[in-house]
């Protein structure tokens, strides 16, 4: 069969009267569909008894709930929804016989039905934009997005004009949103801190029974800009006057200069000839000299 339908839940509000409700889309086995009763309270509990698949000749399908007891009151839901086992249940013989229809409904219309569940169960979740870095959104950012989806849906119930009940239970699924969100707030504060871009964790301790949990801290905001240029610092004092260098080598001798002319004594006359110091002093004026 063509699954057009991609449909794989659908959520009824009670009335007080109503207990047969229509299943509006395919099951590969009347044992894929399940039921959820969310009472006055907001509290949501697997319904596993008490009720009754139908099935008419046209293969349209509906569950009577409850077979027995009070119908749904006002303010209560009922969601049926499709979980198909992720199996593959075709067993294709070599050689054997081919049943087109075996493969469509149990192959294909399998493997559709499983991706419609997968498509609805992430359209349920907080998801990055495809432009995105991949770096998972830390949780004050899930906050954030929680807040805007309550002001949102506040403000939808509002234009709305809806009647009273209705009005009321939007109210009352917009406080149980807001308690969610303060809940997150508190985890938030209690929960360690692990870098920007990491994945949370968390870890049982069964036998401290202690549970420990990281969230991903906020991205680093931008770089401030530069501050002004401090002034020139004083200037440090005179540092200490070093050792004395070793004396350099003696320089070369200088050339000799010329002799300078000695002083006059005296004139002696010793007979008009030239003397020498030995035959001056032979002549007796010896003691004439200065030595």
């Amino acid at each position: 069969m063509a699954l057009e339908n991609t449909l794989r839940k659908i959520q009824y509000h009670g009335n007080g009267f109503t207990t047969e409700w229509a299943i509006p889309f395919a099951c590969n086995s009347i044992t894929d569909l399940f039921m959820l009763d969310t009472n006055l309270n907001g509290v949501t509990s697997a319904i596993t008894e008490n009720f009754q698949f139908t099935e008419n000749s046209s293969g349209d399908k509906s569950v009577i709930y409850p077979v027995t007891g009070s119908p749904l009151p006002e303010g209560a839901r009922l969601t049926i929804y499709r979980s198909t086992p992720l199996t593959q249940i075709v067993d294709l013989v070599n050689a054997g016989d081919f049943n087109a229809a075996v493969l469509e409904y149990n192959g294909f219309d399998r493997i559709v039905m499983m991706i419609q569940e997968l498509y609805e169960e992430l359209e349920r979740t907080v998801r990055l934009s495809i432009a995105d870095e991949g770096i998972p959104p830390d949780i004050t950012y899930v906050i954030s997005l929680l807040n805007s989806s309550v002001e949102k849906a506040r403000e939808y119930a509002e234009a709305a004009g809806l009647s009273q009940t209705a009005a009321a239970n939007a109210l009352y699924l917009i406080n149980i949103a807001l308690s969610k969100i303060q809940w997150l707030e508190d985890l938030n504060t209690a929960a360690d801190k692990v870098d920007y871009g990491q994945w949370p964790y968390a870890n049982y301790d069964a036998e401290l029974n202690l549970l420990t949990f990281g969230i991903p801290e906020g991205p680093p905001g931008p770089q401030g800009i530069q501050g002004a240029q401090g002034g020139a610092g004083a200037q440090g004092p005179a540092g200490e006057t070093g050792a004395q260098g070793p004396a350099g080598p003696a320089g070369p001798q200088g050339p000799m200069g010329p002799v300078a002319p000695g002083p006059v004594v005296g004139l002696i006359d010793c007979g008009g000839a030239e003397q020498t110091i030995e035959e001056l002093f032979d002549c007796g004026h010896a003691d004439s000299f200065d030595e």
